[in-house]
């Protein structure tokens, strides 16, 4: 999709997770499928990169390169709502990184998880231009 030149409205967005998945090995199939190559190193907060301070540092700079390179296609009172499981704070400073601010937190129980047993909250920030 070619954005150029246009504008959204908002985003809503579910980041990856520090450390908790290997996307592209989870959805090998769907690479496969389309012939697309697949890009191991380049995944953000991969299982495989696991969880250490340095992950987490580097998970914090390139989502907020994501949401710096998405900043062109917003007016300045859109919204940007993103559901994270940040259990190591680090959504404050990206969204500091990436010239937003932090509106909004709200925090809610993730209640319908097929492979978890224990009790799972999710966070949803809202983000505006700063």
């Amino acid at each position: 999709i070619n954005f150029k030149g246009q504008k959204i409205d908002g985003i809503i967005c579910s980041p990856p997770y520090v450390g908790l998945i290997d996307y592209h090995l989870e959805h090998q199939f769907t690479y496969e499928l389309f012939n697309l190559p697949m890009d191991l190193d380049n995944e953000i907060g991969s299982n495989s990169k696991g969880t250490s301070a340095f992950a987490r540092e580097d998970y914090q700079k390139s989502i907020a390169d994501v949401f710096i390179n998405i900043k062109d296609f917003l007016n300045k009172n859109d919204k940007i709502f993103v559901v994270a499981n940040d259990k190591w704070n680090l959504y404050p400073e990206i969204a500091e990184l990436a010239g937003y601010k932090v509106i909004n937190i709200d925090k809610r129980a993730v209640t319908r998880r097929a492979s978890s047993k224990s009790e799972f909250f999710e966070s949803i920030f809202q983000f505006s231009l700063d």
